[in-house]
């Protein structure tokens, strides 16, 4: 199989179930981040042999695709404020809307110094170090309940080298609050979405994230 023949497979399943604009990104990205190959690389050597190895990559990822999980978690990362992070079903998933907590609070970080923060519910850590990435003099400190979240999180600071203190916890025990100090900004964007409206969303969201 060429991969020409493999990126129209691709592009013929997932449209069976996806809008076609949808069906050519998730493709685009699964294959540039597989074979490092844009569309456009494609487009010009439709008839390259495939590599036994990375077609057996591929196929496994349209098998997860199929099955409606998300593309970020089949590639186990996601791109945020230009940053890449890892993530798994142990995290939600970053959003775009994200991006704009995140650039409210650089913009309160630069305009007070030495800024002291505190983010709830870290998931994949992509608030806390965005917000260390792009700040001077900014003290942070985030949080999870979960140990998964949290050593995921560690693990994407680690590959920005971002400075952040850690701490799994559980923000909703009371008892917890009088150990912390006083922040200057608190930061926090949790899976707000209720129970009952878990009929209207996509299985893609209600299947895999957390």
């Amino acid at each position: 199989m060429t991969i020409g023949e493999l990126y129209r497979k691709y592009l013929q399943e997932l449209k069976a179930f996806l809008p076609s604009g949808e069906a050519d990104q998730i493709t685009n990205m699964v294959f540039e981040h597989v074979i490092g190959l844009s569309r456009s690389d494609l487009i010009k050597n439709p008839d390259a042999a495939l590599d036994a190895f990375k077609k057996e990559e591929l196929l496994h990822k349209l098998s997860l695709l199929l099955c409606k999980a998300p593309v970020q978690y089949v590639l186990g990362e996601c791109n945020f404020y230009q940053l890449t992070f890892e993530v798994n079903q142990s995290v939600l998933i970053p959003r775009p809307e994200t991006e704009e907590l995140v650039e409210r609070a650089i913009h309160f970080c630069r305009q007070n110094n030495k800024t002291t923060v505190l983010d709830i519910g870290t998931g994949s850590g992509c608030i806390p170090i965005s917000i260390q990435k792009n700040t001077t003099n900014c003290a942070i400190t985030t949080m999870d309940i979960s140990s998964d979240a949290i050593a995921l999180a560690k693990k994407n600071a680690l590959k920005h080298q971002a400075e952040i203190h850690f701490l799994q916890e559980d923000f909703l025990n009371e008892n917890f609050w009088k150990h912390l100090p006083s922040f200057d900004l608190i930061v926090s964007n949790p899976p707000y979405i209720p129970s009952s409206e878990k009929a209207t969303m996509d299985d893609n969201v209600v299947l895999y994230e957390p």
